[in-house]
């Protein structure tokens, strides 16, 4: 998994033009933690690979114990 100093299209930071990446792939830090807010949910990042073109996320629920 690569660095989130690596982030690429599709994804895109919360405030980068709408040219930088898809709508739907957004994402924001929240408690210092990198967060995809999808379908309805929140997710935990811990990694993305653009090389792999894959995302490793945990439910927001159970990376924080509940």
């Amino acid at each position: 998994m690569e660095t989130f100093n690596t982030i690429k299209y599709p994804f895109c930071l919360k405030g980068d033009p709408a040219v930088c990446g898809h709508p739907n792939f957004e994402l924001s830090c929240q408690s210092n933690k990198t967060i995809l807010e999808f379908h309805s949910g929140k997710y935990h990042v811990k990694g993305i690979s653009h090389k792999e073109n894959t995302i490793s996320i945990v439910d927001i629920n159970l990376a924080s114990g509940t």
